[in-house]
């Protein structure tokens, strides 16, 4: 909240999917600056963040001068190592783009910081055993559609290995 929320609407998202792949588009509130002007001169990666998601567990920011890529890994139960990297367009020459570009990565790895605290933190009560089910809400299309993605994914996984042992 403290970082890049401010430049953007609240729950004002665009999703769509291919498969168990999905992009989804988050507007800046700069998107309104369009309003009335020429499509053909519009450069919607200055007016939003493009976002994919390919299944199971790499995202791909497209940035206006950039692409940020972070990869999550769940090793157990409650713990997941996340990796990343960051495209530029050239190595930087000088002390000022290199400047430039590591502003742009801690400004990325502290998002993700806050939303993982988040995401911790709804997860911590969850754990708690309280409630019997999770309804997600009518912003949540890609956590529902990742769950779907999931759940194919370990019953295939099952069929086959029933398969395999002649079952």
């Amino acid at each position: 909240r403290r970082t890049i929320a401010p430049l953007f609407f609240d729950t004002l998202c665009v999703f769509d999917r291919c498969g168990v792949h999905q992009r989804l588009f988050l507007a800046k509130r700069s998107i309104e600056s369009l309003r009335g002007t020429d499509p053909a001169g519009w450069r919607i990666r200055d007016h939003g963040s493009p976002l994919y998601f390919f299944f199971p567990g790499t995202i791909v920011l497209l940035e206006p001068d950039h692409v940020q890529i972070a990869q999550v890994w769940p090793v157990a139960p409650g713990r997941t190592i996340v990796t990343g990297a960051t495209l530029i367009p050239e190595t930087p020459a000088t002390d000022k783009a290199r400047a430039h570009w590591d502003k742009n990565v801690q400004i990325f790895w502290t998002t993700l910081a806050e939303d993982f605290a988040l995401m911790e933190s709804k997860q911590s009560t969850l754990d708690a055993g309280a409630n019997a089910e999770l309804v997600f809400g009518r912003f949540e299309h890609s956590a529902a559609w990742f769950h779907e993605a999931v759940d194919a994914g370990l019953a295939a996984a099952a069929a086959g290995r029933a398969r395999a042992h002649g079952a």
